[in-house]
């Protein structure tokens, strides 16, 4: 058990936590119930949203470019492979409806293993508390304390 606050955890820590088995843990992740996350450092990425437009087609409309460290969430799609075959390589990630979050030149994809797999802590929260995954330990049992008898009870008052 660790003893600092942690923004992240390896799928090994969740396993343990969760009491888990790894194909379970995928089962979550290629299903979309358990995002994952890869950690990124100065790769260059675009963020914007998908419109449509006037003939049905649909179009991107970039709203920023910037040089990207931190973390961002896989698609189930490349979850999927990097089970499968270990590594993947990865240019597009999971955004919310409508709107894309992508590798530009010059970083065009990066590598991912199955080690290089996270989990945020919000992520893990929210798994937790809507799949009830924590094992509750046992809890101690209280103490209490008893007189012998009733005669010193009444002492005692």
């Amino acid at each position: 058990m660790s003893l600092i606050e942690k923004a992240y955890f390896t799928l090994e820590e969740l396993e343990e936590r969760w009491n888990l088995p790894r194909r379970d843990l995928a089962y979550l992740a290629e299903n979309g119930l358990l995002r994952l996350s890869v950690r990124l450092f100065g790769v260059e990425m675009e963020f914007g949203v998908y419109e449509e437009g006037a003939d049905g087609e649909w179009f991107t409309v970039p709203h920023e470019r910037r040089r990207f460290t931190g973390f961002q969430d896989l698609q189930e799609r490349d979850v999927f492979r990097v089970f499968r075959q270990g590594q993947v390589d990865v240019a597009h990630f999971h955004a919310p409806d409508k709107e894309y979050r992508y590798l530009i030149e010059p970083t065009r994809t990066v590598s991912v293993r199955r080690d290089d797999l996270l989990v945020r802590r919000e992520e893990r929260d929210r798994v937790e508390s809507q799949h009830a995954l924590v094992r509750k330990g046992s809890v101690a049992p209280s103490l209490q304390q008893s007189n012998r008898s009733e005669e010193h009870t009444s002492e005692l008052q």
